[in-house]
């Protein structure tokens, strides 16, 4: 069990925000949203949305909010990055505004200011499939697939409940979108090997990983499903090694009574490190589990030399020692 000790997000007046979704660059800064009220206008204290930068080499450093420019407010779900030959760090999140759209929106991070200038929004007024995106893996310049957790054409909690599999995986080209799975029950955090080659993708309906070969055109082809026997949240991958780290909920009632209310309910977390090689499974490795007491709702963890970072849906994050 590693060594662990959380580093809470607090906004003076308001409650934790939580980290929902969190990437990070070699060189150890980590990207990490936070302020999510998904679906829009559910919790029932105020958040602010936000996004902040963790570094690992200065872990006893408070992480830092980022400001943004040219876009006054976020509703931020999951991220990813993308770095240009030039050197240059772009951020990509998925943003629930409260219209009722659906948005990716792009960023150029500028580390000499702390702040994020905005370039680039995809939005489902524009672009077809787009439901209620969860999800994102940058994969070109402008080019990225995502992931649709549910669909709009049924209420979340009938869908969930109900394990209606309306969920999908979208393709965004630069210029148009594409549908290029669909039919699945709650698909969740999506991301790609080191070598481009595959694709995985939480299906927490199934509590499994979907491995997909990247063809032509963006379309992907199904090559595997590695059974891990809980919901395993958003997906990171390690550029050295290939695993797969996750933070993932091991009770899908504690989930749903968090989701009602953090302050009141707890719910179970857990980290894996789910080791693959060429898409098949090699072994899987619980890193991490507690019952709620000292972190409730992981939903993203990433790993970086000797530590991780663990980051839930509302509330806190939680920094580790990994032994």
């Amino acid at each position: 069990m590693p060594g662990c000790k959380r580093k809470e997000i607090i906004h003076s007046e308001y409650r934790e925000n939580g980290s929902e979704d969190i990437a990070t660059l070699a060189n150890g800064l980590a990207f990490f949203t936070s302020g999510l009220d998904f679906p829009v206008g559910h919790l029932k204290y105020p958040v602010i949305g936000r996004i902040y930068t963790f570094d690992f080499n200065h872990p006893d450093e408070k992480p830092k909010a980022l400001k943004l420019e040219g876009l006054d407010s976020i509703n931020p779900n999951g991220l990813a990055l993308w770095e240009n030959n030039e050197g240059e760090v772009f951020v990509f999140v998925v943003n629930h505004p409260p219209n009722g759209e659906e948005y990716v929106d792009k960023f150029l991070f500028n580390p000499k200011t702390n702040s994020l200038l905005h370039k680039m929004r995809v939005s489902s007024n524009e672009h077809g499939h787009m439901e209620l995106v969860n999800d994102l893996v940058v994969v070109g310049e402008n080019q990225f697939y995502f992931t649709n957790y549910l669909s709009k054409k049924l209420p979340a909690t009938v869908q969930m409940l109900g394990l209606a599999a309306w969920g999908s995986i979208v393709y965004f080209d630069g210029q148009k979108t594409s549908l290029v799975q669909d039919n699945l029950l709650m698909p969740n955090g999506i991301n790609i090997s080191p070598d481009k080659k595959f694709i995985y993708v939480s299906h927490i309906g199934y509590t499994e990983i979907l491995v997909f070969e990247v063809q032509s055109a963006g379309s992907l082809s199904l090559k595997n499903k590695i059974h891990v026997g809980t919901m395993a949240d958003n997906l990171d991958v390690d550029p050295e090694t290939g695993s797969i780290w996750t933070g993932a909920h091991p009770k899908f009632f504690d989930v749903v009574g968090y989701l009602d209310d953090p302050r009141v309910h707890r719910s179970a977390s857990q980290v894996l490190k789910v080791n693959v090689q060429d898409g098949n499974l090699v072994n899987i490795t619980e890193v991490f589990a507690d019952d709620g007491s000292m972190i409730s709702g992981t939903t993203s963890a990433v790993h970086y030399k000797n530590a991780m970072l663990v980051g839930t849906i509302f509330t806190n994050l939680m920094y580790c020692e990994v032994n």
